[in-house]
């Protein structure tokens, strides 16, 4: 297409990279599309699992808390080419494409190898963590405060006894000053 308009060129473009991506089939967003309903569901797909300990383990919404909101990161927040300066449109959709993939795929393979191996890490880490402050940090902190008690305790009868007096008496000889500021 031969036009002198750069708008005209820029839509042209942008329109083949939608058509593009449109045609293509192995894009992971159309692969990995959340499944909403059970009829949705590929055959043989279960949005709970069977195995023992995963009752409350929901397959659709794996972070319900949204606890890594900031690591979901897509294309366009990464690449962009600026108005005046576009690559080919194919090598745009398909770099799209490429990094898509790669991005899903890896992820993929490093948690096929990695995940559980981490998670029995993590796991036996948190397990440890909680251990720790069920015996030993809960005590000893309650000990502490069973032990400042007596100390403040014992503080406030000091202060009582030596400090009270000792500020009440400067507090009545300094109370006779009068300060007067004569305006001249």
């Amino acid at each position: 297409m031969a036009t002198s308009d750069p708008n005209a060129a820029l839509m042209a473009e942008e329109d083949s990279i939608e058509l593009q991506q449109s045609n293509s089939n192995n894009l992971p967003q159309q692969r990995t599309q959340a499944i909403r309903t059970e009829s949705d569901a590929p055959e043989g797909y279960k949005d709970k699992m069977d195995a023992p300990g995963t009752e409350e383990l929901d397959l659709l919404d794996r972070d319900p808390t949204s606890l890594n909101t900031h690591v979901r990161v897509g294309f366009e927040e990464v690449f962009a080419e600026p108005y005046d300066m576009h690559s080919f449109a194919g090598i745009w959709a398909t770099s799209y494409v490429v990094f898509v993939n790669a991005k899903f795929w890896c992820y993929r393979i490093l948690s096929a190898f990695c995940g559980i191996p981490f998670a029995l890490c993590w796991g036996v880490y948190f397990a440890c963590l909680t251990f720790c402050h069920i015996w030993y940090v809960v005590p000893f902190l309650r000990g502490w405060v069973i032990a400042l008690h007596y100390i403040s305790r014992l503080w406030a009868i000091c202060i009582r006894t030596f400090c009270d007096p000792f500020f009440e008496s400067l507090g009545k000889i300094f109370s006779g000053f009068r300060i007067y500021m004569n305006r001249t």
